[in-house]
């Protein structure tokens, strides 16, 4: 297909039940993967090895491994991924020398609002909240607070610290 500016392919359902389906067969015909549009309930899915690996709703909520990603806590169901009948995770990879983020934002002016930060030159774990590092935690488990001493271990007891100073 080649367009002056744009190329567009439509797919049309045979009834008001039916969906668009997009097949991916292998040398002996049989499906191996597929993009199907439902149209009866407007989703998004994508099938690879025969199973169903990720799903976008009508409302843009997106589940990888999950089908159903608008049926979780809305609070947190823009991104649903896991495996509801095995462990479930997600792997940040970033160089050695490197660091590897998690941001909260709050729109794009103020984009760093919170930050979850592992230096893996460090091999420290840093939270930031109002855009500023709040705690530190060292490679040998030494606790900053708000940039601020390392305190080397800390023993929290009945709301006190190892030199008795009050939690609050």
């Amino acid at each position: 297909l080649t367009g002056a500016d744009n190329v567009e392919i439509k797919m049309k359902c045979g009834s008001s039940s039916g969906n668009n389906i997009l097949a991916f067969l292998n040398s002996g015909g049989t499906t191996r993967g597929n993009i199907t549009y439902d149209s009866d309930d407007n989703f998004l899915l994508f099938n690879v090895s025969q199973s169903e690996r990720l799903r976008i709703d009508s409302n843009g909520k997106t589940g990888i491994n999950i089908n159903n990603p608008g049926s979780y806590n809305s609070a947190g169901n823009e991104l649903v991924l896991g495996n509801t009948s095995n462990n479930g995770g997600m792997t940040i990879v970033s160089g050695t020398g490197n660091n590897g983020h998690i941001f909260f934002a709050d729109g794009t002016g103020t984009p760093n609002r919170g930050i979850i930060k592992y230096e893996h030159a460090n091999d420290a774990f840093a939270f930031n909240t109002a855009d500023n590092e709040r705690l530190r935690i060292t490679s040998i488990g030494g606790v900053h607070f708000n940039n601020a001493e390392l305190i080397e271990r800390v023993n929290i007891t009945a709301g006190k610290l190892s030199d008795n100073t009050n939690i609050d």
